[in-house]
């Protein structure tokens, strides 16, 4: 069944951000900058970094200008909150 219209693309995007997610808990404490996260997943970089900007405005995950553990770049990481 091919899904279509809004419906579609919310499942979709949902889909991703469980992705995502179950990333993030998996590499704990470990945070990860949204190119390797979207290598990880396979997406789209620009739709990773959509989701992992709305996490951080979240109390379940933290954001911040680091260097990726992964791939050594200095640029934003994330990672699930309770790993301090």
């Amino acid at each position: 069944m091919l899904l279509k219209g809004a419906r579609g693309v919310r499942y979709v995007v949902a889909m991703l951000a469980k992705k995502i997610q179950d990333l993030l808990e998996s590499r704990k404490p470990q945070s990860l900058c949204d190119a390797c996260i979207a290598g990880e997943v396979g997406a789209p970089h620009s739709r990773v970094t959509v989701l992992t900007e709305a996490f951080g405005l979240t109390n379940d995950f933290t954001r911040v200008p680091a260097s990726c553990p992964s791939c050594g770049t200095q640029n934003w990481t994330i990672k699930a909150a309770g790993t301090e």
